[in-house]
């Protein structure tokens, strides 16, 4: 007797195939996952960055339109925020109002009338100043109070909460 050939599958080969099927999907899912997570986060840190650079651009205005500029370090009088305790802030004068930047509870800030959250994140705000020596050349120091305008540029430094950090170099444009 002669058998007629089978065209089909068995179901232990069908259960077989849908097996390795689910096993190649649920890798690529987790693949996906993983880059869409990644992509994420990436998102985030650029976020992030850009709120950065945008604070440091908002302070280079302040100082480029500046008649004065001052630093402050601990003390409470020196700058417009009488609940400023330090560490150190950026004292400017724009016009008659005075504004003051510094870093408090994890956030950049920007004082002039009113005190207003700039950038949350920052664990630290510091400025530097170049300060001309006597007779030629420079110093590089952290920018006080008695150096009011002498100095030429300041070095605007923050520190994020997530450990990474950004400077910017600003100098007086014109003659003030």
């Amino acid at each position: 007797m002669i058998r007629p050939a089978q065209t089909g599958a068995t179901l232990i080969e069908l259960l077989t195939g849908l097996a390795v099927a689910a096993i190649v999907a649920a890798i690529a899912l987790v693949s996906l996952s993983m880059a869409g997570i990644a992509a994420a986060r990436h998102a985030a840190r650029i976020r992030s960055d850009d709120g950065a650079w945008m604070a440091l651009a908002a302070i280079a205005r302040d100082v480029d339109t500046a008649r004065a500029w001052k630093g402050c370090d601990e003390s409470i009088a020196c700058t417009a925020a009488t609940s400023h305790r330090g560490p150190a802030a950026l004292v400017i004068l724009i016009g008659k109002q005075e504004v003051s930047w510094f870093s408090e509870n994890g956030a950049l800030v920007r004082c002039d009338a009113v005190c207003d959250r700039y950038l949350t994140g920052v664990a630290r705000a510091s400025f530097l100043a170049d300060i001309p020596k006597a007779g030629v050349g420079m110093r590089r120091t952290w920018l006080a109070e008695a150096h009011t305008s002498a100095a030429t540029t300041i070095e605007v430094r923050l520190a994020m909460t997530s450990g990474r950090s950004f400077s910017r170099v600003v100098g007086r444009s014109h003659a003030h």
